[in-house]
């Protein structure tokens, strides 16, 4: 407390981003203060008023509101105020009174705030220095944006994240099978590449139905707020004409996170205009394989993609595999993302011909099967680098020597015998999907691993293993696609199908009978026929699924059903009967809901506790929501679309699914329903067994299945479309079996890096860091948090919360540190190191004085009673450039220094926690009157400090040169070395890391030390 004159200059510990205050006022019990910077004017009781008098001394440097800035060289006082007295930049002598200081000044720098008397409880101190010791942590991991997202640590998915989500402006094309998480993949490399600000602006392109999906995904799982582009937020002009309109005024460039639909895109010239416009960084496509193209045509769809792709540094295409695509449809995705490497279909097919006896090599090199002379010359051909031929050489010599029937070229032709019998005793193995007792890692790769197999040396597995990863990085599209089969990565759950036929209800018969001409659609949800045209009596009435439905979900009670149906009106109606008839909990899931309500239906669903039995959904309602923890799927009715079907059941079927899932399938006897139910089961065997042939085969035949759905009771014509679906179900799987570029699997799932990088992150979730740092902020900012449940917290804001503290709501939010429980419970906020409020704290921290300053007593052998030492924390950070990525280099490193007043250093004995430990709290005044009276010591000591730290900062800034050159210069070489093989190789990806050396190279040099925090130490 200092005695209040007029005219002198405080600031308050309160709200000091008003800047400095001046004394107006002064009464018995109140003194009023004007902040002319703000604007504002404060009263506060004399008694406990939040000021502290802000008094410069000799040789601080001061600024006037002239704008001019001196070094004060002694100052006068005279009735309580103080004159300023020092010289300009230019010598020139100044007088400064100081009613005339900057108004605008703030007292950010330790030092300032320090011998002002602004010191921050110890507390504080505490979690600035944790705060900056967690950045330099996560400036230095290579999982930093991989592993920080509420998904499962699946190995395929790492893998390919941390393969392609740290390259420069990444074209790629993901074409995994269904269920393996095409979503997720894109999702990990999107989220990495905006929080290490390799990109900044993404446009997500999707199908229609696929909006909410992604809107969810995004949202739900990696915390992103994407905005949705339709007509509806544009309320664009009906003109087809093509607007010409400035930069300013286009409404994509309002955001920087935008989804939009292909067919919002298409349907207005200036829709897509404003999008090209945008300058997105990054660009993702979702069911690429609809963008139709051939060497003679192009759909409006594939060259609006191909437009934004040509603009776009990076691109992530979502497609079906190459299989399913057929060859030409394949090229044409491969296009998009380099029409220069890919000019030519016919020289894309012969390239890749010439890669067959490669991906034959690299298969026998991984299942350590012994190799022809054939073989060897292969090898000695396509890969001519020194330390290959090595390799080589030492595994002829020693293959020989160990395997006394090295083969020769005329074995060949049985190795061949034997793969074409393996092959077609698998032909159906994409469709076993039975979950293996692994974690997702190929099985194939992991043959590779294994340094004792077949009576093969250690020695020899190595070289073969070394062979494998250079052929790899050769292969003609290996850098560009990625591809993961479901008979390569297991987890996957079996299936069991339960049938239920069911009378055919008097009033479909009638009804069915004069209208068989509608659309087929409304023959397989006969309820929306007999609702659109008839009346009296409701569905909901006589419809023998809906007690079936009551009856089946009693026996199953108390376990989680989901039941989805092809509309929003039959599943608001399956509710209000299980509702009102029966008293079942009921959840409905519809599109008709907004996204807070669907939230609120899948947590009530995934309550144990309380919540419902059985969730209802609709087709379009229940995409982009996987509910894993039910093992019960009702397909209340079918849809006509095997890719549909897939849908449903991957809903439940997806990776990580730990049980059998269980399909119930009630169909009307001798109704459209039955033929579905028949032609799937019998025909694709699609209830069972996932059908990558089911969307083909389905093309072949849709006109005769819908002439057959048509004429449910002509048995023979059901019978004959039955045979020839199967035939062609069953050529096909095995041409697809057949087809598989193996080369291409081992290339999109390297196992023993996929298996590295899943322990390295299981060992970070691991750790108990995230919580013990969130709950020390809390503590500091305000925020009061209580048990919810196991492993969940409630967190709310308190009347004394410090500043809005980021992304809390009002009426508090639940949170989990830990995934699986994030996994199970969507309502729980999953915070790790990448979320946006675990970032946004730590940006509070070190953007604002917060815990810069602190005074503690502690008990200290190593010097005597009333010593006083101080604890400087002084921080190296490069400059912040979004290209450059120099936070990965050197990201803050804090140089640690504790002095005493002999000038020595205690920062090895006399560590951070150690003196957390024994701290004693010292109040406020008194830590006022110690800083006063030791000024001049302090100052001293501040200077040997930074002379200290100085000292340190060399072999930091060298350290941080050398991982620079370490890391680029490997990655520069490695791709001109590939560069000259593998033409997928893009010139502009090694320039730019070589561009980025340089940069970074003079960054590094000019980064200077920045005293960030200090601490006084009293010896008590």
């Amino acid at each position: 407390m200092f005695d209040f004159i007029p005219g002198q200059r405080c600031i308050s510990d309160a709200e000091s981003q008003m800047g400095l205050g001046t004394i107006l006022k002064v009464g018995v019990r109140t003194v009023t203060v004007v902040y002319i910077a703000s604007g504002d004017t404060r009263t506060y009781a004399r008694e406990n008023a939040p000021l502290t008098r802000v008094e410069f001394a000799v040789g601080d440097t001061i600024q006037t509101q002239d704008g001019v800035a001196l070094t004060i060289e002694h100052v006068d006082e005279q009735h309580g105020l103080l004159t300023y007295c020092g010289a300009d930049a230019a010598g020139n002598a100044h007088e400064v009174p100081e009613a005339l200081l900057d108004n605008f000044l703030q007292l950010n720098r330790p030092s300032e705030r320090l011998f002002n008397g602004q010191i921050d409880k110890h507390a504080w101190f505490e979690l600035r220095y944790q705060t900056l010791q967690a950045l330099n942590r996560l400036g230095h991991s290579d999982l930093y944006g991989l592993v920080g997202s509420r998904t499962s640590l699946i190995p395929h998915q790492l893998y390919i994240a941390h393969e392609v989500a740290n390259r420069y402006a990444p074209r790629v094309l993901l074409a995994d099978e269904v269920g393996l998480g095409k979503t997720i993949e894109a999702g990990l490399i999107l989220h990495h590449q905006l929080l290490t600000e390799r990109a900044h602006r993404v446009l997500i392109v999707v199908p229609e139905t696929l909006v909410h999906q992604w809107l969810v995904e995004m949202l739900r799982r990696f915390n992103r707020h994407f905005r949705i582009f339709d007509e509806a937020r544009l309320d664009d002009d009906d003109s087809d004409e093509v607007t010409q309109t400035s930069i300013t005024d286009n409404p994509f460039m309002s955001e920087q996170l935008v989804l939009c639909s292909t067919e919002f895109l298409t349907a207005k010239p200036q829709h897509f205009q404003h999008c090209m416009q945008a300058e997105w960084d990054l660009l993702v496509v979702d069911e690429a394989h609809h963008l139709l193209w051939s060497p003679q045509h192009a759909s409006d769809e594939y060259r609006m993609v191909e437009q934004l792709a040509a603009q776009t540094r990076g691109v992530l295409l979502l497609t079906a595999t190459p299989e399913q695509l057929g060859k030409e449809s394949h090229f044409a995705r491969l296009r998009l993302l380099d029409p220069q490497r890919f000019p030519d279909y016919d020289e894309f097919i012969e390239e890749e011909q010439n890669y067959a006896p490669i991906a034959q090599v690299v298969e026998d090199l991984l299942e350590n099967r012994s190799l022809t002379e054939a073989d060897l010359a292969l090898l000695q051909q396509t890969i001519v680098e020194g330390d290959n031929q090595v390799l080589l050489e030492q595994l002829g010599a020693e293959q020989k020597t160990l395997d006394p029937c090295f083969r020769r070229d005329d074995e060949i032709e049985s190795r061949d015998d034997e793969s074409e019998s393996k092959d077609n005793a698998g032909a159906h193995a994409d469709n076993a999907d039975k979950r293996g007792d692994d974690d997702g890692v190929n099985d194939d790769h992991d043959s590779a691993i294994g340094f004792e197999r077949n009576g093969l040396t250690q020695e020899i597995s190595k070289a073969r293993l070394e062979l494998v990863e250079h052929l790899l990085d050769r292969h003609g599209t290996g850098r560009v696609l990625f591809r993961n089969t479901r008979a390569a990565v297991k987890g996957f759950p079996a299936r069991k199908v339960f049938n239920y036929a069911l009378p055919m209800p008097e009033s479909y018969a009638q009804i069915l009978k004069t209208c068989s001409d509608v659309h087929v659609s409304l023959l397989l949800a006969p309820e929306l026929l007999h609702e659109s045209i008839a009346s009296g009596q409701r569905w909901t009435g006589f419809d023998p699924r809906l007690p079936w439905l009551q009856s089946t979900l009693e026996t199953l009670y108390p376990q989680k059903v989901l039941v989805i149906a092809a509309s929003a009106e039959t599943a608001l109606d399956i509710a209000w009967f299980l509702k009102n008839r029966s008293g079942i909990h009921t959840a409905v899931f519809h599109e008709g809901l907004s996204i807070v309500e669907r939230d609120r239906a899948a947590a009530f669903f995934a309550d144990v506790a309380t919540g419902a039995q059985v969730l209802v959904c609709s087709e379009i309602g229940s995409e982009g929501r996987n509910f894993q923890f039910a093992h019960h799927l009702v397909l209340f009715d079918l849809p006509l679309n095997p890719d549909l079907l897939e849908q449903r059941i991957g809903r439940l079927d997806r990776i990580g699914q730990n049980e059998t899932i269980n399909l119930h399938i009630p169909y009307l006897e001798g109704s459209a329903q039955h033929v579905m139910f028949r032609w799937y089961h019998e025909g694709l065997s699609a209830f069972e067994h996932t059908c990558p042939a089911g969307h083909s085969v389905f093309v072949e035949v849709q006109d005769r299945l819908q002439s057959t759905l048509r004429q449910a009771g002509d048995s023979c014509v059901l019978e004959q479309l039955i045979s020839d679906s199967f035939s062609r179900y069953t050529e096909m799987t095995a041409d697809l079996h057949q087809g598989r570029d193996r080369l291409l699997e081992y290339n999109s799932c390297r196992s023993h890096v996929a298996a590295t990088i899943k322990q390295r992150a299981l060992e970070h979730d691991a750790t108990t860091t995230l919580a013990d740092f969130m709950e020390r902020v809390f503590d500091c900012f305000g925020v009061d948090s209580e048990l919810h449940s196991e492993n969940c917290l409630i967190i709310r804001p308190t009347e004394h919360m410090v500043n809005r503290f980021p992304g809390l709501a009002d009426d508090g939010m639940t949170i989990t540190y830990d995934r699986d429980t994030a996994l199970s419970f969507e309502d729980a906020h999953y915070l790790t190191w990448e979320h946006a409020m675990v970032r946004g704290a730590i940006d509070l921290v070190v953007s604002n004085e917060f815990g810069n300053t602190a005074l503690s007593a502690v008990r200290y052998r190593g010097a005597l009673a009333g010593t006083v030492l101080l604890e400087c924390l002084f921080v190296l950070e490069a400059a912040t450039v979004e290209t450059l990525q120099s936070q990965r280099y050197l990201p803050p490193t804090t140089i640690r220094v504790v002095m005493d007043e002999r000038g020595q250093d205690h920062a090895d004995t006399l560590t951070h926690n150690a003196i957390n430990q024994v701290a004693v709290a010292v109040d406020s005044n008194t830590s006022v009157q110690v800083v006063r009276a030791k000024r001049n010591i302090l100052k001293t000591l501040l200077r040997r400090c930074e002379q200290h730290a100085q000292q340190q900062a060399p072999a930091i800034l060298n350290a941080a040169h050398a991982d620079a050159e370490t890391i680029l210069m490997r990655e520069i070489n490695r791709l001109k070395a590939l560069q000259l093989v593998n033409p997928n190789v893009r010139g502009d990806e090694i320039m730019f890391f070589e561009k980025q050396l340089q940069a970074l190279s003079k960054l590094i040099d000019a980064t200077r030390l920045r005293l960030d925090a200090l601490r006084v130490i009293v010896a008590m």
